[in-house]
């Protein structure tokens, strides 16, 4: 059965974004840290890079990180219209596993299917794009995504590639 789900997509996608910023990367306490080390403040992490994901500075993000949170060790499944697994600010955050639902294949990348764009991708940018002073970096840049495509290029998404994305993405979790 296929069914046009693009605002409970849009919403599934959002809640996964809110998933991946707790936890990793260590936290908060200057204690364990060397004494020749120097101690960041969030003012430190305000780079043109940050900046220009105008999101993180609306999240105070940079206090987060100042903590000593990146999303280190997080793994954050991304159910929506691919992701394009070679797009720079991601290349070198994405985790092993991913599959396509639409195309019943490992490639989860809308860019191999024929789309040049996808929600998707935009999706997966904002939660963990790489901090690697180009662009913009996602708010939990050290994450890993699981891309995992249920919906085609029109948003439309069968109810069957969404129960087999949740399933997967919970299997290939880390415990």
């Amino acid at each position: 059965m296929l069914v046009n789900l693009k605002i409970p997509a849009i919403l599934f996608s959002s809640a996964l974004l809110l998933s991946g910023c707790g936890g990793g990367g260590g936290g908060g306490s200057s204690a364990n840290v060397a004494p020749d080390t120097p101690v960041l403040v969030a003012a430190d992490y305000r780079t043109t890079e940050y900046n220009t994901q105008y999101g993180l500075g609306k999240i105070n993000a940079d206090d987060i990180y100042a903590d000593g949170y990146s999303g280190s060790g997080v793994v954050v499944g991304v159910i929506d219209t691919g992701v394009d697994i070679d797009h720079p600010d991601l290349v070198g955050n994405i985790a092993t596993g991913g599959y396509d639902y639409v195309s019943g294949d490992t490639d989860a990348s809308p860019v191999s299917q024929g789309a040049v764009m996808s929600h998707g991708t935009h999706v997966a940018g904002i939660i963990a794009g790489m901090k690697n002073s180009v662009g913009m970096h996602g708010v939990a840049y050290s994450a890993k995504i699981l891309p995992l495509r249920a919906g085609d290029s029109s948003g439309s998404f069968a109810s069957s590639a969404i129960e087999n994305s949740i399933d997967r993405a919970i299997a290939k979790m880390p415990r």
